[in-house]
C-alpha cells in the first residue's frame, strides 16, 4: 500500500518505498562483465538470492 492510500503497482524488481535497502559488493571484474553485457546488476542479483534460497528450501 502507498502512502497516499493507492495500492502499489505490482513489479517483480526494483526498490519501493518501506522496503529493506542493501547494498552488496561485487568483485570489480565481475561488475565490468555485467555491464558489459548489458546485465542489469541489481536484477541479477536479487534473481540469484531468490534462486539461492529456493534451492536452500527444496534441499532441506
Amino acid at each position: 500500500m502507498r502512502s497516499d492510500g493507492g495500492a502499489a503497482e505490482a513489479r517483480p524488481w526494483g526498490y519501493f518505498r518501506g522496503e529493506p535497502k542493501n547494498s552488496i559488493y561485487v568483485a570489480d571484474a565481475l561488475y565490468d562483465d555485467l555491464r558489459r553485457h548489458g546485465l542489469p546488476v541489481s536484477q541479477r542479483a536479487q534473481r540469484a538470492f531468490v534462486d539461492a534460497l529456493a534451492a536452500e528450501l527444496t534441499a532441506g
